[in-house]
């Protein structure tokens, strides 16, 4: 079975396996890594213990300093290495996927990479009506069903390969592109809607990326991993 990790998580894991050796790594990020890994214990003495696959670590905190030492990092190397968890790397991570969409666009964000652009999809617009897909009750050309569709397929063909995936948008019932999008998902590519895990309506207008990447990732963080 392989073994997902958070965001925050597989970067804690990465800096452990960096070169050259990572001179950050964080005792907090590493006690939460191997929670998520295995059993955690604090001992009398100060000490944790690092249980992972039936192998046990004893490792002493540090009390002038706030990240791990360079024999530290080596240590919990050859730890994970020796443990089985050396074969978690990047591909390993769940690929958390957010879509935010409105009737002029689609942004696709990877939830697990930091200060990435997102990837645009659009509506196809060959008679130049403005890129937007309309109201599905008011939208009676043949023209414009087909540019609904090859918008939903555009976005269904960007996500493959996703683990996890939010969608975010605003308006209500037939006015929510959102909502015809999951609607449009469920029909032609169930296997890709079951991988929504929730759906939001929020105001595109007034929040910014950061604050709708924050609020995704806040959710993914308390989610199930994908099996």
């Amino acid at each position: 079975m392989r073994r997902y990790l958070s965001n925050p998580h597989s970067k804690t894991y990465n800096q452990l396996f960096q070169h050259p050796l990572s001179h950050n790594v964080e005792w907090r990020d590493v006690r939460a890594l191997f929670q998520a890994l295995g059993e955690v214990t604090e001992e009398h003495n100060g000490h944790l213990e690092f249980v992972v696959n039936g192998h046990t670590l004893n490792l002493p905190q540090p009390h002038d300093s706030s990240v791990l030492e360079a024999d530290q990092v080596i240590l919990l190397r050859h730890f994970l290495e020796a443990s089985g968890q050396d074969g978690i790397t990047s591909e390993a991570v769940a690929k958390d996927i957010l879509i935010v969409i409105d009737h002029s666009e689609a942004r696709i964000f990877r939830l697990e990479m930091k200060d990435e652009l997102p990837e645009k999809v659009v509506p196809h617009d060959p008679h130049g009506l403005g890129k937007h897909v309309h109201n599905i009750h008011t939208d009676i050309s043949i023209h414009q069903k087909a540019n609904r569709k090859s918008f939903y397929e555009g976005i269904a063909k960007t996500v493959e390969g996703a683990d996890r995936i939010l969608v975010f948008g605003d308006g209500v019932g037939s006015s929510s592109e959102m909502t015809l999008f999951v609607e449009e998902l469920q029909h032609h590519h169930p296997k890709t809607a079951a991988l929504i895990l929730g759906t939001s309506t929020v105001d595109l207008h007034h929040q910014s990326d950061g604050q709708l990447l924050a609020k995704a990732r806040q959710f993914m963080e308390n989610a199930p991993a994908p099996v």
